[in-house]
C-alpha cells in the first residue's frame, strides 16, 4: 500500500510517501525550490521523490490531503458571511496571506497540478483528512502505545484547538474549539504588531525573557480561561473574525498596548513587556487545557502538536507543572508535518492497519552522495578538499575560530570542506545547507 500525503495551497508545500505504514521519503518543497515555509504546488518534490524511491504514479494507491473539504467549506462560508458586510474582506488574499484563498476548491486544484505534472497518468483518488486529525495522527509514530494527544495551531478546517485520546492504531477526538478561539493566530497577530514578520513567533518567544509583567494581567483579559479546560479570546479587542490580517485589532487593543512597531524600528521596554506578556499568558493557556488532560484522562503520555507545539517555553512548563510524565513533540509539529500525518491517519485510522513505524529522527529528506556534493562545489566556484574523519575536526575548529568556513560535509568515508573566502555572496549569505 503506497499513500502519498500532500500539502498544496497554504504555506509549508511539500509531500510525504508510506509504503505499508513507513515512510519512503518526507520532502518540503523549500528544500527544493529555496523559498521559506513556500506555497508552491510541491512539483520538485513529486519529481525528486519518485525518482529516488524508483515508483510512478501508477504505483500509488491513494493520495491523501490534510484538509476536510467539507468541514471548511461550512467554516469558510460562516466566516465570509457571519459579520456582515465588513467580513467579505476575508475573501480577499491579503486577509490571510499564508493560505491560498482558493483551498476551498483543493481537490480541483490538486488535479489540475497532477494532471499537468503527470500528463496522460492515471490519477490515484484523492482521501481528505481533517486538519487536526492529521496533526494529531502523529501519535501513529510516537514512542508511545497510548496517549493523550494536544493539537494548537492558528486554523484548522473547523477550529483552532482540538484534544485526542490515542491507544495502539486509534484515536478519537475528544474536543475541539471554535474556529476565531485561536491562541496560535492571536500570537501570530502579536507578532506582527510588534514589528516581526509571519512565522517569527519564536523572536516573540525569545524577545518575552527580556521583558517585564507590566501587560500580564491586561493580557488575561484578551484571552480568558474557561472550565473544564476550556478558553476563549475576548473579541473586544479583535477584528480578524472581520478582516483577518488586514486590520485585525480594534481600537481598545491599541489604547491598552500602544501602536505597531514598524519594522526596523528600535525596541523598547513596552514592546518587551508586551512579547512577554503574550507569553506568560500563552504558558497559562497551555497548562490550563493539559492539566484538565492530566485530571480527565488516565494517560501519563501527552503528545504536543500543532504550531503552537514549537512555543519550547510552555512546553517545558507542562513537564514541570502538570502531571503529565513523559512529553512527545514531534520535529514536524507545524504544518510541515501535516503531509505525514494524513497519510499515517489513513493507514492506520481509515484501513486500520497495525503500527510499524516510530519516528526517531528528522532525516527522511532527501541524501546528498560524495560525487553531488564534489559536483556542487565545483559549480560553485569553491576551493575545496577532502579530510579523513581524524584530519577534520583541529582543522574545522581552527577555521570556525577565523570565520573562514562556510561548511563541511560527510561524503562517504571522507568530509568536505569548503572555504568561505572563495564562496560566492550568495552562499556565504545561505550558510552551509547550500554548500553541501
Amino acid at each position: 500500500m503506497n499513500i502519498l500525503g500532500i500539502v498544496s495551497e497554504t504555506h509549508d508545500a511539500g509531500i510525504a510517501l508510506l509504503a505499508d505504514g513507513i515512510p519512503v521519503a518526507i520532502i518540503e518543497e523549500e528544500r527544493l525550490n529555496r523559498q521559506k515555509h513556500t506555497g508552491d504546488f510541491p512539483t520538485l518534490a513529486l519529481k525528486e521523490v519518485f525518482a529516488v524511491s524508483g515508483r510512478r504514479l501508477a504505483d500509488i494507491d491513494v493520495i491523501t490531503t490534510p484538509w476536510n473539504m467539507s468541514r471548511l467549506r461550512r467554516t469558510a462560508a460562516k466566516a465570509v458571511l457571519g459579520r456582515l458586510p465588513a467580513s467579505l474582506s476575508l475573501l480577499l488574499q491579503s486577509a490571510q496571506p499564508m493560505q491560498d484563498r482558493n483551498i476551498v476548491f483543493l481537490n480541483l486544484l490538486l488535479r489540475h497540478h497532477l494532471k499537468r505534472q503527470f500528463r496522460g497518468q492515471r490519477l490515484p483518488p484523492i482521501v481528505d483528512v481533517g486538519h487536526h486529525e492529521s496533526h494529531a495522527a502523529i501519535f501513529f509514530a510516537s514512542p508511545f502505545d497510548e496517549a493523550s494527544v494536544l493539537v494548537m495551531d492558528g486554523y484548522g478546517d473547523d477550529a483552532a484547538t482540538s484534544t485526542f485520546t490515542g491507544t495502539g492504531n486509534r484515536l478519537e477526538r475528544q474536543w475541539h474549539g471554535t474556529f476565531f478561539d485561536s491562541l496560535g493566530m492571536i500570537y501570530t497577530l502579536v507578532t506582527r504588531h510588534l514589528g516581526f514578520q509571519l512565522f517569527e513567533e519564536g523572536t516573540v518567544m525569545a524577545l518575552a525573557a527580556c521583558g517585564d509583567t507590566t501587560y500580564v494581567d491586561a493580557m488575561r483579559d484578551i484571552v480568558r480561561l474557561e472550565p473544564a479546560g476550556r478558553f476563549s479570546i475576548n473579541m473586544e479587542y479583535f477584528n480578524h473574525d472581520r478582516y483577518g490580517m488586514l486590520r485585525p485589532f480594534k481600537h481598545r487593543f491599541i489604547e491598552k498596548f500602544g501602536p505597531a512597531r514598524m519594522s526596523g524600528e528600535t525596541l523598547t521596554d513596552r514592546h518587551r513587556d508586551l512579547a512577554h506578556a503574550l507569553q506568560a499568558v500563552t504558558e497559562d493557556v497551555v497548562l490550563h487545557v493539559t492539566r484538565h488532560l492530566a485530571a480527565t484522562y488516565p494517560s501519563r503520555n501527552l503528545v504536543l502538536t500543532g504550531g503552537v507545539a514549537l512555543n519550547c517555553v510552555a512546553n517545558a512548563r507542562i513537564l514541570r507543572d502538570t502531571d503529565f510524565r513523559r512529553i512527545w513533540v514531534p520535529p514536524c509539529a507545524s504544518d510541515t508535518g501535516a503531509p505525514l500525518g494524513s497519510a499515517l491517519w489513513h493507514h492506520h485510522q481509515t484501513l486500520g492497519k497495525p503500527r510499524a513505524f516510530e519516528l526517531t529522527h528528522a532525516f527522511h529528506g532527501l541524501a546528498y552522495g560524495p560525487d553531488q556534493m564534489r559536483r556542487a562545489l565545483v559549480r560553485a566556484g569553491l576551493e575545496f578538499e577532502e579530510l579523513d574523519e581524524a584530519d577534520l575536526l583541529p582543522r574545522v575548529a581552527r577555521d570556525l575560530a577565523e570565520n573562514r568556513i562556510v561548511g563541511c560535509s560527510r561524503a562517504g568515508s571522507r568530509w568536505v570542506r569548503a572555504r568561505s573566502e572563495t564562496a560566492p555572496s550568495w552562499l556565504r549569505h545561505c550558510g552551509p545547507r547550500c554548500a553541501i
